[in-house]
């Protein structure tokens, strides 16, 4: 019931506040806004399969593109083919391509494959946000 009356405008990202336990709030990313108006903005977010978003890896820097997918699954590549990057790995946005901004959490890596003759460095992704229970949300604006 937010909109454009509200401040809200097209390219704003969304996040939502996610309870780790132990009084931990880490806050994750949903996705960013793709159409307002008066009282309601339309969100794509970062698991569909037309959004992209690029991220870094908290622990060593690497960076690279993540991709929703069909099944609701977050996944991409690394820019480098030898990068430093293992199950567990925090990713974060990292400001590349000015869609997002940078230090945005966006989740853990799960799982990590070399392909097409070690040409590509692959990984899957948990995102933060359990898509299956946002409820609210937090509207970031320039």
């Amino acid at each position: 019931d937010k909109g454009e009356k509200d401040g809200v405008k097209k390219g704003d990202i969304v996040i939502q506040a996610v309870d780790s336990g132990d009084d931990v709030i880490i806050e994750g990313v949903v996705g960013r806004v793709l159409e307002t108006g008066d009282n309601w903005a339309k969100v794509i977010s970062i698991i569909d399969e037309n959004s992209n978003i690029s991220f870094k890896v908290i622990r060593t820097q690497e960076g690279g593109i993540l991709s929703g997918g069909a099944e609701g699954q977050l996944s991409g590549y690394m820019f480098d083919s030898e990068a430093d990057v293992i199950k567990g790995d925090k990713l974060f946005t990292s400001g590349i391509g000015g869609v997002y901004k940078a230090d945005l959490y966006i989740g853990e890596v799960s799982n990590v494959t070399k392909e097409d003759e070690n040409l590509t460095k692959k990984v899957e992704v948990i995102p933060a946000v359990d898509f299956k229970k946002v409820y609210r949300v937090f509207v970031i604006s320039d």
